[in-house]
């Protein structure tokens, strides 16, 4: 699998196109309205991506 992954957009972001995926990350402060075509802020919370790129270990 192919993966882009970016940030400072200030939005969740995920889209695939071509076999790869692309994800962005919201921002830990103020969100931006998603698809819009002037400056709006989002009431969307903060946020953040949580990536687990192996698998986890199991803890006894």
């Amino acid at each position: 699998m192919k993966l882009v992954l970016f940030g400072h957009i200030h939005q969740e972001f995920n889209h695939q196109r071509n076999g790869v995926h692309y994800l962005g990350s919201p921002a830990t402060s103020i969100q931006f309205e998603p698809q819009s075509s002037s400056f709006f802020f989002d009431p969307e919370q903060p946020g953040f991506r949580l990536l687990n790129l192996y698998p986890m270990a199991l803890e006894n």
